[in-house]
């Protein structure tokens, strides 16, 4: 069985599995989605959850995007 060695992103340190340690972020965007996720994504930060949800206020129900991220800490 071929054993497939996990890619790293550049200029991350190689440290085993059990002392990385993550820092977490949970977003709510309601416009421009795309853009926020590509100045995220340059920042190192990388996206492990989203849901789009309806907010109701007083009527109104304008598209609303759960996000979470995370990104190692050293």
């Amino acid at each position: 069985m071929k054993q497939h060695k996990k890619q790293e992103a550049p200029g991350l340190p190689d440290l085993p599995r059990a002392l990385q340690k993550w820092e977490y972020k949970v977003m709510l965007f309601t416009a421009d989605l795309e853009r926020h996720l590509d100045e995220l994504g340059e920042k190192g930060w990388e996206l492990v959850a989203i849901e789009q949800r309806e907010i109701t206020r007083e009527g109104a129900a304008p598209p609303a995007t759960w996000t979470v991220f995370k990104r190692p800490v050293y």
